[in-house]
């Protein structure tokens, strides 16, 4: 069982680096935020976690998204963990249920660009809303604005704004990286410069 976390400011290349190790390993490629996005548009209560001004989904909403995700059979021989744990206290929540599941961590891979790669890669960012494959400078649909894997019209997420990615990388800052030095003195973390060919990510495995 393989499992890794993938963590990192915005506009990092969490999403591109994932599907990289995910078709590696043959193991499902779980991002917290498309649970999000999904769990957004259908939910049937009317209750939607406010995502597009850069904030962070209240911990109970991701949580509870994310262990139906990891419980499902796909998981078994594990799985690429996207967007979680955000915070301290998901780290605590996340460890709960890995202890329930049987699951352990291999790695936790923080990726790390120059902030003005971040600004350039969120102004030019597409993403798929079928599959959410997501698309950039360094990786390119085969035709201008269509999903290489579907056909389906690709779109801006809403959240990708100048002010959004600032709020985003303030909270990154404070919520986040204490959760990189969690993992760093656990001895789990791997760093990566992500300003280069996503497909660097291979040379952790």
């Amino acid at each position: 069982m393989k499992i890794y976390a993938i963590t990192g400011g915005p506009a990092t290349g969490k999403d591109t680096r994932g599907d990289i190790l995910s078709n590696e390993l043959g193991v499902p490629h779980i991002s917290t935020g498309a649970l999000l996005r999904k769990f957004n548009e259908s939910s049937a209560t009317g209750e939607k976690a406010n995502i597009d001004n850069g904030l962070h989904a209240p911990d109970d909403i991701v949580t509870e998204l994310l262990y139906n995700r990891i419980s499902m059979p796909d998981c078994t021989n594990g799985f690429i963990l996207n967007g979680y744990p955000r915070n301290v206290d998901q780290i605590l929540l996340l460890e709960n249920m890995f202890n329930e599941l049987g699951f352990k961590l291999n790695g936790v891979v923080e990726l790390v660009v120059p902030i003005n790669v971040a600004f350039e890669r969120i102004l030019s960012r597409k993403e798929c809303p079928k599959c959410n494959k997501t698309y950039g400078n360094l990786i390119k649909p085969q035709v201008d604005g269509i999903c290489d894997c579907c056909g389906t019209q690709l779109t801006m997420r809403n959240d990708d704004t100048e002010e959004t990615l600032r709020t985003r990388i303030n909270i990154h800052i404070e919520k986040t990286e204490p959760t990189i030095n969690y993992y760093r003195e656990k001895g789990l973390l791997i760093t990566i410069d992500a300003s280069g060919q996503p497909e660097k990510i291979l040379d952790i495995l």
